[in-house]
């Protein structure tokens, strides 16, 4: 059993702990609510430690923010069950509005991070996931979003269909290191990407990492504050210089 946490995430494993405990007497399911990486990957620790059954979800597939079903043992787990409101409006015409635009105006209006997931935008509409309680308050509540109108719907789960954008390139580096592969992705030099590792700016699969000498192996998402997440891998060609060839996606 890997040790546990200590802090936030030390306090998240063990109301895990107390949720399949919970579940195991009572036969009740319960849910967190939604997590991040990071987070989850704690709480898969726990709930894995605890022996419980357990499933992820976060409204559609490959969401990035999930809440952790926790079933007791005579329950199938099932995406169904899980509490998660998804709302949509149509993109206002004449304005760029962002991610960063509709997680602040929900957040504005009193409600905690904790309780919204993953937020998509395209061309024609954003849809928004969030716990019940939430989702009822950004439904009524919430009319702008900067400076434009919006009216938030509901939208059945199964009837969103989404595929997750990337922008893709592909880079040189002098090696899969940590810190050559984040100074290529954020376009900084060597010593300011070490600078940003070890201040935790950089996760690799939704845990952070602050050893830049860690040697990626290909296929690890990697996020750096204020630059994006990206995945990255490597087919094994090489440059004429002897420099190893990347292919990266970033999430848009």
């Amino acid at each position: 059993m890997p040790a546990a946490k200590e802090g936030p995430l030390g306090l998240l494993q063990a109301h895990v702990g107390d949720l399949c405990r919970f579940v195991e007497n009572r036969g009740i399911p319960r849910f967190t609510d939604f997590l991040d990486e990071a987070a989850a990957a704690a709480a898969e620790n726990a709930a894995r430690a605890q022996g419980c059954p357990h499933l992820w979800y976060g409204g559609y597939e490959s969401a990035s923010r999930r809440l952790l079903g926790l079933f007791p043992p005579w329950q199938e787990p099932e995406t169904g069950l899980f509490p998660i409101t998804a709302l949509r409006t149509k993109m206002p015409k004449g304005d760029t509005l962002t991610h960063r635009d509709f997680l602040g105006a929900a957040l504005a209006l009193g409600i905690k991070r904790e309780v919204v997931g993953d937020i998509l935008i395209t061309e024609e509409s954003a849809i928004l996931f969030a716990l019940p309680q939430a989702g009822e308050l950004i439904r009524r509540d919430l009319s702008r979003v900067g400076r434009a109108g919006v009216c938030f719907e509901p939208v059945a789960l199964g009837d969103i269909s989404y595929t997750q954008r990337f922008l893709e390139s592909e880079k040189s580096v002098s090696s899969l290191r940590l810190d050559c592969v984040v100074s290529a992705l954020a376009g900084c030099s060597r010593g300011e990407a070490a600078e940003k590792i070890a201040l935790g700016l950089v996760s690799v699969d939704g845990l952070t990492e602050e050893k830049g000498t860690r040697k990626l192996s290909g296929g690890e998402r990697v996020s750096i504050r204020g630059e994006g997440k990206f995945i990255v891998d490597s087919d094994g060609r090489m440059t004429r210089k002897g420099r190893q060839l990347i292919q990266i996606k970033r999430f848009v």
